[in-house]
């Protein structure tokens, strides 16, 4: 959620650190993710992934497809 910090990179898992290849903390266009949770919040989509929480669609955005 927005009330969290982003992890960055050292918070990533092992696995999303191979799918991170600037090591901006942010995973690269086309990743693949395993979904374990989703919530929405009024317009907005959250999806747990084992490295925390990302956003599918926020403020009228699509992160994830």
């Amino acid at each position: 959620g927005t009330s969290y910090s982003p992890v960055g990179y050292a918070g990533l898992t092992a696995n999303a650190k191979k799918h991170d290849k600037d090591k901006d903390g942010c995973l690269d266009i086309n990743t693949k993710v395993t979904c374990q949770e989703v919530k929405i919040t009024g317009a907005n989509v959250w999806i747990r992934i084992p490295s925390g929480w990302i956003a599918a669609y926020y403020n009228k955005k699509y992160y994830v497809k």
